[in-house]
């Protein structure tokens, strides 16, 4: 059985391959944009979809999609909900099957890995004190809430004899500064901007917001039908 699709182009013109032929597609409608300029044809191309008249979204180049990783997972996770797939012909990238789901499972990983904050990759990288030696974690976790200073902090702590995460018998205010970079992330900076997210302006899912004109085209308006 094949499968109603609706396929985009940027620019807009006439498509260069045979999806129908190719993987066994029927397409129902061609949209395209220019290069650059607002994606209404997208938005409608995706209105189809939500409207249960397509259940593929076809392209020749993926990247006539979305200008960034974030924009493409984003469009990714708003097909999900609509139970629609992408099929990108220059990259085989088909995710209606097991090869191209775990393509763009793995898409999101990455994205979400190049959101998160560096030093949250940096404290996954290792064990840290607080796996390694809970005690002495709890310890100068109790020390620092008190409002001892770090020289304070490592007084006590030789004082009562805890010895450095390396095994050294002397603390010193860089070694519990090291330690407590081990157990918290540092805080952010003062006024500093959350981490970025995704950058897909038609909107992640579906059904939240109208596109308006002047606007990035999206599946804003549209939801998926209901599922029988």
């Amino acid at each position: 059985m094949t499968r109603p699709t609706v396929a985009y182009l940027q620019p807009p013109g006439q498509l260069t391959r045979n999806p129908e032929s190719e993987h066994g597609l029927t397409i129902v409608g061609v949209f395209g944009d220019e290069q650059g300029g607002e994606r209404t044809e997208l938005a409608q191309a995706l209105e189809r979809i939500a409207a249960g008249e397509a259940q593929t979204l076809y392209v020749e180049r993926l990247r006539a999609l979305a200008g960034s990783l974030g924009e493409l997972v984003a469009l990714l996770d708003w097909l999900g909900a609509a139970d629609a797939t992408l099929l990108a012909a220059d990259l085989s990238l088909d995710t209606g099957t097991a090869a191209g789901a775990r393509t763009a499972a793995l898409l999101r990983e990455i994205d979400r890995w190049a959101r998160e904050p560096e030093d949250a990759r940096r404290r996954r990288g290792r064990p840290g004190l607080a796996a390694g030696v809970p005690e002495l974690a709890e310890r100068i976790a109790q020390l620092r809430e008190g409002g001892l200073s770090l020289q304070r902090i490592a007084e006590q702590l030789n004082a009562e004899g805890f010895p450095t995460p390396r095994g050294g018998k002397q603390w010193r205010p860089s070694s519990v500064q090291s330690a407590l970079g081990y157990r918290r992330p540092r805080p952010p900076a003062p006024g500093a901007p959350p981490p970025p997210g995704p950058q897909y302006r038609p909107g992640a899912h579906p059904g939240r917001h109208r596109p308006s004109p002047g606007r990035s085209p999206g599946p804003a308006e549209p939801k998926p039908p209901p599922r029988p």
